[in-house]
């Protein structure tokens, strides 16, 4: 081949590679987008292979207020089977704990009944889906039952009871209610499809109840304290998307339920749904929104914490 002609396809390959690059920095991620008022800091990041990663977010702050496990984030990777403590500075992520075996939900309990631990969900064992963790990062098990994924404690002085909920990953819906020993017993055999987050509303507008969300459907049902339920919000986002939520408290944030939308070509949503279950879009772009958090402080009175388990990271979104 004459110099010429190799100019020639070389000239072509460069293009081609011009053009590639193009492509790829349009469809690049352009970061995420919040309302005008809010902004967005990254906390952590790198919790995460190319699968799943960072699934569960919770503080000992919310519900036990000042104590061993201090002021900080505890989050579950579920790629590794690690629990993270991360700092709301953002000094980033030091490993707690290790629980082994997908670990997605993690809760504290407000009973002293439960001791101070830190109680997690593992979605691949066939048994002994909840363990416990104290505030040295020593493991044990806790509730006998098969694989978990979301737990969360009932309220204080409500029919639920004294109760830790958790709800099944990969079965068939139902959900299991397990006292301060570990007992576990069968609470709710199924909601229509299969169970994956669980969160209790904290009164105002919403009341005091049970919400679950359906990773089947992306629909989010209501559980009442006799294990009754209805429909109480259809996100529209369809099959294999939706996983975790929480509940605003008012200030800058009013009082709506807020939902992350994890899987599929929207993943990296935020939907907020109102006491009427109306849904809408309300920041995008984070990868993959897993799980959501309220923790009071921060200008506006609160502030959100998200884990995205696409990117592995953690977020803090609070007024500007």
């Amino acid at each position: 081949m004459g110099s010429i002609a190799i100019k020639k396809t070389l000239g072509v390959i460069a293009a081609l590679l011009f053009l590639a690059s193009l492509v790829s920095y349009a469809q690049a991620p352009i970061g995420p987008s919040v309302p005008l008022g809010f902004k967005a800091t990254k906390l952590a990041s790198g919790l995460t292979t190319p699968a799943d990663g960072v699934k569960g977010i919770t503080s000992a702050l919310f519900l036990s207020g000042d104590g061993p496990f201090g002021h900080d984030l505890y989050v579950a990777r579920s790629d590794n089977g690690k629990i993270y403590c991360v700092s709301r500075s953002g000094a980033g992520a030091t490993e707690f704990a290790d629980v082994g075996d997908f670990p997605v939900g993690v809760a504290f309990s407000p009973y002293d009944s439960f001791g101070n631990y830190l109680y997690v969900g593992r979605a691949m064992v066939a048994e002994w889906g909840v363990v416990r963790v104290d505030p040295m990062g020593n493991v044990e098990n806790f509730a006998n039952v098969a694989g978990t994924s979301g737990l969360a404690f009932a309220p204080d002085g409500t029919d639920y009871g004294e109760y830790l909920y958790a709800a099944t990953y990969w079965g068939s819906g139902k959900i299991y209610r397990i006292d301060s020993t570990g007992t576990a017993t069968e609470f709710k055999e199924s909601i229509p499809g299969q169970s994956r987050y669980l969160k209790f509303s904290h009164g105002d507008a919403f009341g005091t109840y049970l919400f679950v969300t359906e990773i089947n459907s992306g629909k989010i049902y209501k559980v009442y304290p006799d294990a009754s339920y209805e429909l109480f919000a259809d996100t529209g986002i369809g099959a294999f998307s939706i996983e975790g939520l929480d509940f605003s408290l008012g200030g800058a944030w009013g009082h709506y339920m807020w939902v992350g939308d994890a899987f599929g070509p929207n993943a990296g949503r935020i939907l907020r749904i109102d006491p009427s279950g109306n849904v809408e879009e309300w920041a995008t772009g984070f990868g993959h929104v897993a799980d959501i958090h309220f923790q009071p402080g921060g200008k506006g009175g609160f502030t959100m914490y998200i884990v995205t388990a696409g990117t592995g990271e953690v977020w803090a979104i609070s007024k500007a």
